[in-house]
């Protein structure tokens, strides 16, 4: 109803789009096609998005989502010939689109992002959006940008590379450094998040890379903060003056995707680097008074066992972590722990996902563990991480003032899970 309502106050025009298309999002999706189909009944619905670049899926699409059109991969220049053709009534053709399926989801990839436009900002009433707890400067206003796209590794349990056949594309720092003029001139932005998985993922040149971009930052607006992902073992090869140069030129946290504290836990998902790079990661860019540490952890995987993953908690304590996030081990079609669940079958796959809802909204890899142990985990996760003298004592030499508001709902995110 609350759809509906909101939909009849829209004129859709040539179109409508759904997207991003993700996991989290499959009992979701169904509905808001029906909502639109039944209120446009007349106007093409075009999707894309991470599951929209996921061979396999097109029968979900058209039989399930009765698209007009499915654009996998990357869509800005190709949407605006498909919008040509549905204004012109046209019938032919269009590379990169798929229109049934008798065709295949191959992505689409744009080589130069720098001759993609920004974001249209004006577009939104951005002082309603705030970044999560754990990501939060406490600065305003604040902006996220991404200067990349897909992902150079191949991680067993993410689909990042799939849906750009393992391509990775980064913007120029030219092209960079204008957003973050606009962003900083034209809109008061003061703090940024940089939610780029992967911008920086050569070792040997890590170091230069990231003075470089840290030095166009502080030359282009001083006075900015800012964030940034790191995988730890890129984070590991940083050395301390080059932490040092990120620092004055305004990062204030780095958030790392650590997600085992064991090399046979890594290994089962396929992410290929060691507990010792993320425990000398930590403690380089820890020894910087200014700079903030959040890491993020997986719980549970092919062959794990409930002490096993208690060792990944017990490991997360060991860090020098403002902030840490656990989670249990999801299920992504396009992935190599998803072939070996479910090889090919997309379908049972997606009458799985709708019909056993869970907790974090997408199938859970059960193995040694099942779901209602890794909930138990991480609570227990949650509880013990953020209770801790340790972290108590940390999160007031951080956050200062903010820490009694950031202090009582970290108190609540063990207890949340109980509600499950």
């Amino acid at each position: 109803m609350w759809l509906s309502n909101k939909l009849s106050k829209i004129n859709p025009g040539l179109a409508i789009g759904v997207g991003p298309c993700t996991v989290s999002a499959v009992r979701s999706i169904p509905v808001i096609e029906r909502t639109c189909s039944e209120r446009y009944p007349h106007t093409p619905i075009i999707y894309g998005g991470p599951l929209a670049s996921i061979p396999g899926l097109e029968w979900f699409f058209f039989e399930h989502l009765h698209a007009s059109a499915v654009i996998p991969g990357d869509a800005e220049l190709i949407l605006a010939d498909l919008l040509t053709v549905f204004q012109s009534k046209e019938n032919r053709h269009i590379e990169g689109v798929v229109f049934d399926t008798t065709q295949k989801f191959i992505p689409n990839t744009i080589a130069d992002l720098d001759s993609l436009p920004f974001p249209a900002r004006d577009l939104f009433c951005l002082k309603y959006y705030f970044p999560s707890i754990k990501r939060n400067l406490f600065v305003f206003p604040f902006a996220t940008m991404i200067c990349s796209r897909g992902c150079p590794y191949d991680c067993g349990f993410c689909s990042s590379s799939t849906i750009r056949n393992q391509i990775h594309t980064k913007r120029s720092l030219e092209n960079i450094s204008e957003e973050i003029r606009m962003l900083t001139r034209d809109m008061g932005t003061k703090s940024i998040v940089f939610y780029d998985d992967s911008f920086f993922s050569n070792g040997s040149s890590v170091n230069e890379e990231v003075v470089e971009f840290s030095r166009m930052i502080e030359s282009v607006s001083p006075n900015v903060v800012w964030q940034i992902e790191l995988r730890p073992d890129m984070a590991s090869f940083l050395s301390k003056s080059t932490i040092e140069i990120m620092c004055r030129a305004g990062c204030r946290q780095i958030n790392l995707g650590i997600e085992k504290g064991t090399e046979k836990g890594l290994r089962s998902i396929g992410k290929k680097l060691s507990p010792d790079q993320t425990v000398e990661a930590c403690r380089r860019i820890g020894a910087v008074p200014k700079l903030r540490l959040t890491g993020t952890f997986i719980l549970g995987g092919p062959g794990e066992t409930y002490d096993e993953a208690i060792e990944t908690i017990e490991f997360s304590k060991r860090l020098n972590l403002l902030f840490a996030h656990f989670h249990p081990l999801e299920i992504y079609p396009g992935t190599k722990l998803y072939q070996r669940k479910f090889g090919s079958d997309m379908q049972t796959w997606l009458k799985r996902t709708i019909d056993e809802p869970t907790f974090v909204g997408s199938l859970i890899y059960e193995d040694c563990l099942n779901e209602s142990d890794l909930i138990e985990l991480i609570q227990g996760a949650y509880r013990t991480f953020y209770r801790r003298k340790g972290w108590i004592k940390l999160a007031k030499k951080l956050l200062g003032s903010h820490f009694k508001d950031v202090n009582s709902v970290a108190y609540s995110w063990g207890e949340g899970l109980s509600r499950w």
